[in-house]
């Protein structure tokens, strides 16, 4: 959606473009982890997912994040976009 922005009066778009960035599995499944702490006690995940399913996901998680050893890289792509107030 940000990407279908045009420029306006007063901003002109200078760049957007899609990055890639590189994540170690572990430090990826950490902020997951992190994530899940919250929304694992939110009522549309208890209706919707059984809660072994859901323990399940969080002990893999635990265990891939406690795992710096496991070198393999996640390539996730960030749009970076850049506008200049004229």
């Amino acid at each position: 959606m940000l990407n279908n922005l045009t420029d306006t009066g007063s901003l002109k778009r200078r760049i957007s473009g899609i990055r890639r960035l590189r994540v170690a599995t572990h430090r990826a499944a950490a902020m997951f982890f992190l994530n899940m702490q919250i929304w694992k006690d939110h009522p549309f995940i208890q209706t919707n997912y059984s809660s072994d399913l859901v323990q399940e996901l969080e002990k893999d998680l635990d265990s891939l994040r406690r795992n710096p050893g496991n070198r393999a890289k996640i390539a996730w792509g960030m749009r970076q976009m850049v506008f200049e107030r004229l």
